[in-house]
């Protein structure tokens, strides 16, 4: 039976998988450990991110931090999540991250968490997710997901929590969820200096358990979608417009349909709707599209989104064009031109991801920290390089997804 990519196991050797990237010259490395949680588990949201920041607040030898001792040997570490995984990338010469790694393995498995450190990190994830939530844009793309997967969809708050949820959080959350960090969630590793691979694979060894675990978590099935969803954000006046759909994916190319789609709708200069609200009728200041694709439990989702920032006088009016036009996009799909331009434009942007080592890495590894499996990028550009138009709107017309326009506007104040 053939699987698909968001159903596949990766091959995994004591609970850890290595991907190699293709380094550019210059010795400058990249490395990226990626732990894949659970949601509806302890790992879950902020406490596996909080847990990370704290380990490199906290004190490992006498008035040094983890994160002194990288910096010292020329690495700079970053943390990071999903809404399934969480990471740590670390970048700096290749002589530096291959004496970073030892260290980092040790203080992974042995340096306590200290309170101080456990409250400034928490504070920083803290002060991330309040910026997000007093973003236009972000604010419509919640209430977007909140109106076509449920208010308490996974989609509907952040991968790093929500300000309650990070205020409530306990130290022994973050304890716990460190611990999970050290003996219980399957590891990836990426990177860009394939000697290093054996140092690497002996550190992790370490804490990656011999047989992956997969904890079940939320499916996501679409609710009854409204056509049009309102939110107010305090800040600046202004107002956010998107329009989004959301479908259960069959294959990769049910995800290419819809990122070729968002392309062609919002996502350059030629799009359809950068030229007729922006170029003909000045309504926005521009569009932008995204594509985001998530796999879990065996079943992936993904969600075509087209955003456009205008002034709030002009949110109802524009608001109203907005699903006039969607409608007509849901009635006649996409031209040959728009597919066919649309495609050869997303495969000509990969070369943007392969000017640097960390660029090459965060490409690798982000269907993969999405539980969209190993092999989804070769297979997408793969998609890309065959789609039809007869094909991309055959596919658009079958996916059955769930469409809203969602609005976020400030009328000033702060």
């Amino acid at each position: 039976m053939n699987t698909l990519p968001w159903q596949e196991q990766p091959p995994r050797t004591g609970g850890l998988l290595v991907v190699r990237v293709p380094a550019r010259p210059g010795g400058y490395e990249v490395a990226r450990v990626v732990w894949h949680t659970a949601p509806g588990t302890g790992t879950d949201g902020g406490p596996a991110l909080v847990a990370l920041e704290a380990l490199l607040h906290s004190v490992a030898l006498p008035g040094r931090t983890v994160a002194d001792m990288l910096e010292s040997l020329g690495v700079s570490v970053e943390p990071g999540r999903t809404h399934v995984s969480c990471h740590l990338e670390f970048q700096g010469s290749k002589d530096g991250i291959r004496k970073a790694v030892p260290l980092f393995a040790d203080a992974l498995a042995a340096t306590v968490l200290q309170p101080d450190a456990v409250r400034t990190a928490r504070a920083s994830v803290l002060g991330l997710v309040e910026r997000l939530d007093s973003s236009l844009p972000d604010r419509a793309e919640r209430a977007f997901y909140a109106a076509v997967a449920g208010a308490d969809g996974l989609l509907a708050r952040h991968g790093e929590g929500t300000v309650e949820s990070l205020l409530g959080m306990t130290p022994e959350q973050v304890t716990g969820a460190r611990e999970d960090l050290v003996r219980s969630l399957p590891v990836s590793l990426f990177l860009s200096d394939a000697a290093a691979e054996p140092a690497w694979r002996a550190a992790l060894a370490r804490t990656a358990p011999a047989t992956p675990v997969v904890a079940a978590g939320p499916t996501l099935v679409p609710a009854p979608a409204r056509q049009r969803v309102d939110v107010s954000v305090t800040g600046p006046r202004g107002a956010h417009l998107l329009w989004g759909c959301m479908a259960e994916l069959g294959d990769v190319m049910d995800h290419v349909a819809l990122e070729i789609a968002a392309h062609a709708l919002g996502g350059g200069w030629s799009a359809r709707w950068q030229h007729l609200f922006r170029e003909e009728l000045g309504r926005v200041y521009g569009t932008h599209a995204r594509i985001r694709s998530l796999g879990l439990d065996g079943r992936a989702h993904g969600a075509a989104l087209i955003g456009m920032s205008t002034g709030a006088a002009d949110a109802d009016s524009a608001a109203a064009l907005l699903e006039e036009e969607a409608a007509r996009f849901s009635l006649h799909g996409l031209t040959e031109k728009e597919v066919t331009d649309g495609a050869g434009q997303l495969l000509r942007a990969e070369g943007l991801f392969q000017v640097s080592a960390q660029k090459f890495v965060a490409r690798a590894a982000q269907p993969v920290q999405a539980g969209l499996g190993v092999s989804f990028a070769a297979r997408r550009l793969e998609c890309l390089a065959s789609a039809t138009p007869d094909e991309v709107n055959l596919r658009l017309r079958r996916l059955e997804g769930r469409a809203a326009v969602s609005v976020a506007r400030s009328k000033g104040g702060h």
